[in-house]
């Protein structure tokens, strides 16, 4: 997940939240128990006011992402740092 997060906001990944019901195995506290992810949310996106829904947002963004450069044969981390 936090690849995930981190690659969607390395793209420039507008914010935006994640459409319909989520079912999430997490929680907000366990994946950022100092809330420094949200403090960098807030300023990276200072007119969201749900950082959390902005996080599981890039998350999924992020994972789409990542799946679709696997799917074009892109299937090294190094890959995606480049």
């Amino acid at each position: 997940m936090p690849l995930a997060l981190a690659y969607a906001v390395r793209e420039g990944v507008a914010e935006g939240t994640t459409k319909g019901h989520l079912d999430t195995r997490w929680s907000a506290d366990g994946f950022d128990p100092t809330g420094e992810i949200r403090s960098v949310l807030r300023a990276s996106y200072p007119a969201n006011t749900t950082p959390v829904r902005l996080m599981e947002y890039l998350i999924d963004e992020g994972m789409r992402r990542i799946t679709g450069r696997i799917a074009e044969g892109e299937d090294s981390p190094l890959d995606l740092i480049g």
